[in-house]
């Protein structure tokens, strides 16, 4: 999986992801929503996308 790192905390966007696909295929959302609805949790802290 690739991943492009920005600054900040959990803001990064994850490029060429089948997880993001097939979560989103899961929770009926289109794969912009769910990388959106992604980024927003990751900005609350909600979720972690970074890898230590």
């Amino acid at each position: 999986m690739k991943e492009e790192r920005h600054h900040g905390r959990g803001d990064f966007r994850l490029t060429n992801s089948g997880v993001t696909r097939k979560a989103a295929e899961h929770l009926g959302l289109s794969e912009h929503s769910a990388r959106k609805y992604a980024d927003e949790l990751s900005q609350y802290g909600l979720i972690d996308f970074t890898h230590r």
